[in-house]
């Protein structure tokens, strides 16, 4: 099933366009949401506008990188920690339009996540498993 995005646009949409589109739709369902958030760095205590700028700022607490990509690469992953840094936010999402199921192309990235030091399941949610 296509999504609302690749339905209506074919299966390759430009990121311009999805930075466009994705504020309102997030919109509709009652987030607050900013668009291309000028993400400036203080470096020895002097603020710098050296060009960062986040795709999509929802609730102020998830920035979203917005792509249309072949494929993800390290570069990807690197700016959106870099902004989750900058922001002072903990989740970000990487999302790709170029892929023919929207769901393949969405990546959730957490700042200081650690594998090694997560919770061990509950017994509940080994039996789901």
């Amino acid at each position: 099933m296509p999504s609302r995005f690749t339905g209506r646009w074919g299966q390759v949409c430009s990121s311009r366009r999805m930075r466009r589109a994705s504020p309102f739709c997030c919109r509709k369902r009652g987030w607050e949401v900013e668009r291309l958030v000028a993400m400036p760095v203080v470096f020895q205590g002097h603020r710098l506008d050296v060009g960062y700028r986040l795709d999509l700022l929802v609730e102020r607490q998830v920035v979203v990188e917005l792509k249309a990509v072949a494929a993800f690469e390290k570069v990807h992953f690197s700016r959106l920690l870099t902004y989750l840094k900058f922001s002072g936010c903990t989740v970000g999402l990487l999302i790709n339009f170029n892929v023919v199921r929207l769901t393949d192309g969405i990546r959730r990235v957490v700042r200081h996540y650690h594998p090694d030091l997560r919770p061990p399941p509950t017994p509940s949610a080994a039996l789901r498993d």
